[in-house]
């Protein structure tokens, strides 16, 4: 896996239903794990109603954005078999300074410092795009939806995408996705298809609704 120095993608906005105390996102991940265990990670994306402490709420992230508020609503929102809208977030390594950089579409927001890292210090090692539910009681089947709600097989205008899927190389250049591998731990209660557009872009089609009879047998 890798070495990769950023990731872009579009994301399907939408509105999930989410238990209290519960979290939905959808988002990029850029990973890296040393010898001895320690991860570390950037994320960017949406997110439903959350616990825990996410945007400006911790400290590190730098706002250098006058224009665009980490934590505020999107809108508009995609509908099921309706009008879909999405967004498209780039992270990126500054090979100079060794800063992670955010950009939604063509503005950047801001970074992360250097100094907030080790094992992601100048490179990462994986690359995942997606959706993520933390649900607060694990002994019950999870209240909260991924994404649209529905399941990946219902295909666009249904299910929540994540599209135009790229990697930064070493040489600074952006390259499509290839040979994406897919992975759920619940797959019964959220699910992913993945696959390639007529421009021959990798796309995931993702999410769930949490709870329904086959959720978590």
């Amino acid at each position: 896996m890798g070495p990769y120095y950023g990731a872009k993608a579009y994301l399907n906005l939408w509105k999930p239903i989410v238990a209290r105390n519960d979290t939905s996102m959808s988002q990029i991940w850029a990973t890296s794990t040393d010898t001895a265990g320690i991860v570390n990670n950037v994320e960017a994306g949406w997110q439903g109603k959350a616990s825990g402490c996410f945007n400006l709420q911790c400290s590190g992230f730098i706002q250098t954005s006058k224009d665009i508020s980490l934590g505020t609503a999107f809108k508009p929102i995609s509908r099921y078999n309706k009008e879909q809208y999405y967004i498209s977030i780039t992270i990126w390594i500054d090979r100079y300074n060794g800063h992670w950089w955010l950009k939604k579409r063509d503005e950047i927001v801001g970074f992360w410092p250097k100094s907030l890292f080790n094992t992601l210090r100048g490179k990462a090692y994986s690359i995942e795009y997606g959706g993520e539910v933390f649900y607060e009681n694990s002994n019950i089947h999870p209240l909260t939806q991924m994404g649209s709600g529905h399941f990946p097989v219902e295909g666009f205008r249904k299910a929540a995408f994540a599209s135009h899927l790229e990697v930064v190389d070493e040489n600074n250049v952006a390259k499509d996705v290839e040979n994406l591998n897919v992975y759920s731990n619940e797959p019964n209660c959220y699910g992913v298809k993945t696959g390639y557009g007529s421009n021959r872009k990798a796309y995931l089609y993702y999410g769930g609704p949490g709870y329904n009879p086959e959720c978590l047998k």
